[in-house]
């Protein structure tokens, strides 16, 4: 089965899970593309093929005598059709062989691209995920600081109340002996 343009226009890909899928407009842009440039080889061949049947119906109209210098002039109007034909089939079978080519060369141009576009976001995937790691690890670094304090200062502050609580006692065993 030949693809058509409408094909491409109305093929739909499955939506890709995690970061392995390709940017849908990048692939709407690029199927775009081929839909242009197949319509333009589906004209082509279409004008091709008009030239090639009136070729074959003037070959067919040519007028067919019965005497032999008639038939000698039909010759080279045959041989001019059959050589029209021969063109037009050569025409046609490049036009079919820059398209493939060009078809190729688009592939391969979408594929190259999206490997790029894929090989980009995995970099930037790993150096954010560095950078969330370095960060990660900075804060870890402070939370243990901050914890050291939050210790240092809590035996502080009970030692100073303990002394606080103390030298009431002191003061009040003070006021009852005066007592």
């Amino acid at each position: 089965m030949a693809l058509t343009p409408e094909d491409l226009i109305n093929k739909s890909f499955k939506a890709a899970t995690g970061s392995n899928g390709y940017d849908m407009d990048d692939v709407d842009a690029f199927l775009d593309e081929l839909v242009i440039d197949l319509r333009k080889l589906y004209e082509e061949n279409d004008a091709l093929k008009r030239k090639l049947e009136a070729a074959e119906q003037k070959a067919a109209e040519a007028p067919v005598a019965s005497s032999a210098p008639a038939a000698s002039e039909a010759a080279p109007a045959a041989n001019d059709a059959a050589g029209l034909l021969a063109m037009a089939q050569k025409v046609h079978d490049d036009y079919v062989h820059q398209g493939e080519t060009t078809k190729a060369n688009l592939i391969a141009e979408g594929e190259k691209k999206a490997a790029d576009l894929v090989s980009e976001a995995t970099e930037k995937r790993d150096s954010v995920l560095a950078k969330l790691t370095d960060e990660r690890d900075s804060l870890e670094v402070t939370i243990e600081s901050l914890r050291g304090f939050e210790e240092r200062y809590r035996a502080k502050l009970k030692d100073h109340l303990n002394a606080q609580l103390d030298e009431l006692a002191s003061l009040r065993s003070i006021e009852k002996d005066a007592q």
